[in-house]
């Protein structure tokens, strides 16, 4: 944490095994890194998100100077490390507290959720596709500047994928919805909040993790 953000996590898993991960890494130039990661290919078994994670720990020396280098160098390990047919999707953030620049990569994610200070909504939409698919790969990173007051919303598939007793998903809308009635609270009330309103949703057992990060611009 750093002068200029606050951030505040949560994730629930599925009873059975891990589909998903996330993590903050704290750098000594101020800046703040955040990765989220999410197993898409339905057929493999957390042992993708577990590969992945291991590619990260090994990579994250180069992260911070050559991020499209790290995601390149990730993508390969995860290619050569797990069967074929399997990927994960995975957003990578980097957060600047000096200059409230924030660099991400969306590798085939859900979009995080921009709220500004303004109430209006921006969607940080896939920049490349999905990780440990294509030999052949590569990424894009987007830069935008925050205000105080902004906050992002990063989550999984699970969470918007959580079904009631009718089938009916929780679906991006109330997330959204959700998030913006809640956007006044501190973070960590935030993020509880709209934890909440996805498990009151979905209150049976999840067939998948619910996983969220909150991040706002103070």
């Amino acid at each position: 944490m750093t002068e200029h953000n606050v951030v505040a996590g949560y994730v629930l898993p599925q009873l059975r095994v891990e589909h998903s991960s996330s993590g903050l890494v704290p750098r000594r130039d101020s800046a703040l890194a955040s990765r989220l990661v999410s197993r898409a290919s339905r057929n493999s078994s957390g042992r993708t998100v577990a590969n992945l994670q291991a590619a990260l720990r090994s990579q994250c020396a180069t992260a911070g100077e050559q991020p499209e280098r790290f995601l390149r160098s990730v993508n390969q390990l995860l290619y050569e490390n797990t069967a074929g047919g399997d990927y994960a999707t995975l957003f990578f953030a980097e957060y600047d507290d000096r200059t409230r620049k924030l660099r991400y990569s969306n590798c085939g994610h859900p979009p995080a959720l921009l709220l500004r200070g303004d109430d209006t909504v921006e969607r940080l939409a896939a920049t490349c596709t999905v990780v440990g698919l294509f030999e052949k790969w590569d990424c894009t990173m987007e830069e935008l500047e925050l205000a105080p007051g902004d906050a992002v919303l990063l989550y999984t598939d699970g969470v918007t994928e959580a079904m009631n007793g009718e089938g009916e998903e929780f679906g991006e809308e109330r997330l959204l919805e959700a998030a913006r009635q809640n956007c006044r609270l501190s973070v960590p009330e935030l993020m509880v909040a709209v934890a909440d309103q996805a498990r009151r949703f979905s209150p049976q057992e999840q067939t998948d993790d619910l996983t969220l990060i909150v991040a706002k611009c103070a």
